[in-house]
């Protein structure tokens, strides 16, 4: 009965404000090749990816894991809160949650270190919107509930709005039927107070409505077919949905011509998409149309209609299951590789540094010995020079010593040669 997600603007919002319509690669692929400013080219390369993440996903991926790598080498810290929200971004549109999840919480944590609430806010939405995607309701009306605090303080309607449309998603998932017609309602007053005719908004209210007051419920999807209609940019299929929830209201009535006129209309949207859930939804409508007109005939080329899309969706759900198990295998594959290529490569730098510090130890080592062994040559070559200074010394205190004695001795000579012989002198005392 409530098909409300599939049309649910999956809105994320957290980005720079370039308009896509203007948005210009060429340009900025230029900007990038002149700028020498790193930060300049930080933020050009934001903005290409930011561009390009929905029609050129691998390109925005490209810039945007070069952003990253290089604002963390520069530690431009402003925008890395945004940049892991765009890889968030991009990882969902892969159907990569877990991924999404490790780059929103990434983006929580930049956000935080500047104090930027609302951006941090934003993330948290973005993750509670990837958690509902995952039918981890729990976590995602945690999420909701904690940014929504933040957007009602920081008057960001746009942000309850979203808000209030993805409680609407999860509460009709839990069958809390309370919850959900209260967020109908906020969500109806807010978009009022706004000033802004949303047609999902309408849309979702119609369909909590349907039962307890089938009026006001017919009002909303009329009011919603109608906004739809008047947007150019919308198409059959965007409007099919609810003109099917306007023929199922107008069956309960007994209006069964203009069900049957309303259900065709929307049948047709999906000409040349037959095999999917809605038109099997459509189908069945058909089928109970014709039942209560007694067109057994045509109720029953309805049941079998709706019998081989539901066989044709399984087939197609079962073989995309298993190739989203194959796609999740080979994604944890790689991981895993990029783990061990890390860990690998943090084993040879550490191996590395390990090698850097014995050469430097060794080289310190070497220099000492070289130092010492300069010290000790010099202590050698001065005590030898002193050696030999006092040889020479030596050598003259002698040759002096040996002149003094040769001269005394020479004097002493002279002298006896000069006086009288002992015996003489004793003899003439004695006189």
């Amino acid at each position: 009965m409530f098909h409300i997600y599939r049309y649910l603007i999956t809105l994320l919002f957290f980005s720079i404000n370039i308009r896509a319509q203007n948005f210009n690669l060429d340009s900025l692929k230029g900007r990038l090749t002149k700028t020498s400013n790193k930060i300049d080219a930080l933020k050009i390369k934001y903005a290409i990816a930011n561009g390009t993440k929905y029609t050129l996903p691998d390109t925005a991926t490209n810039y945007i894991n070069d952003c990253i790598n290089e604002a963390k080498i520069i530690k431009f810290d402003s925008i890395l809160g945004d940049a892991y929200k765009l890889k968030g971004i991009l990882f969902d549109e892969q159907h990569l949650s877990d991924a999404s999840i490790n780059a929103y919480f990434e983006s929580i944590k930049y956000y935080e270190k500047l104090n930027d609430v609302l951006g941090s806010a934003k993330s948290s939405a973005n993750l509670g919107i990837i958690y509902r995607k995952i039918k981890n309701y729990k976590q995602a009306i945690s999420f909701f509930h904690k940014s929504n605090s933040v957007f009602t303080s920081k008057d960001f309607f746009k942000g309850n709005l979203i808000v209030y449309q993805n409680l609407i998603i999860c509460y009709t998932e839990t069958k809390l039927n309370d919850s959900v017609e209260f967020y109908a309602e906020k969500c109806l007053n807010l978009a009022n107070k706004m000033g802004y005719e949303d047609p999902f908004t309408y849309g979702n209210c119609a369909i909590v409505l349907l039962d307890k007051n089938p009026k006001l419920a017919e009002y909303y999807l009329q009011k919603t077919i109608a906004l739809i209609g008047q947007d150019d940019t919308r198409g059959n299929k965007d409007v099919a949905l609810w003109k099917s929830n306007l023929a199922t209201l107008k069956l309960q009535n007994g209006n069964t011509t203009l069900a049957l006129n309303l259900a065709n209309e929307a049948l047709s949207a999906y000409v040349n998409d037959i095999y999917c859930k809605e038109s099997f939804s459509i189908h069945l409508l058909l089928k109970e149309i014709y039942k209560t007109n007694n067109n057994y005939k045509l109720a029953l080329y309805h049941d079998e209609m709706a019998l081989k899309i539901s066989d044709t969706i399984y087939s197609a759900s079962t073989s995309s299951a298993m190739q989203e198990l194959y796609e999740k295998y080979n994604a944890e594959k790689k991981e895993i590789e990029i783990k061990n290529l890390t860990q690998l490569n943090n084993e040879k730098t550490t191996a590395s540094k390990r090698k850097n510090i014995f050469l430097i130890i060794l080289a310190f080592i070497l220099i000492i010995v070289a130092v010492l062994l300069v010290v000790v040559f010099k202590n050698f070559k001065v005590k030898n020079e002193q050696s030999k200074q006092l040889q020479y010394q030596n050598k003259l205190i002698e040759q002096k010593q040996k002149e003094i004695l040769d001269s005394i001795r020479y004097a002493k000579r002279i002298q006896q040669a000069l006086l009288p012989n002992q015996k003489y002198i004793s003899k003439f005392l004695k006189k």
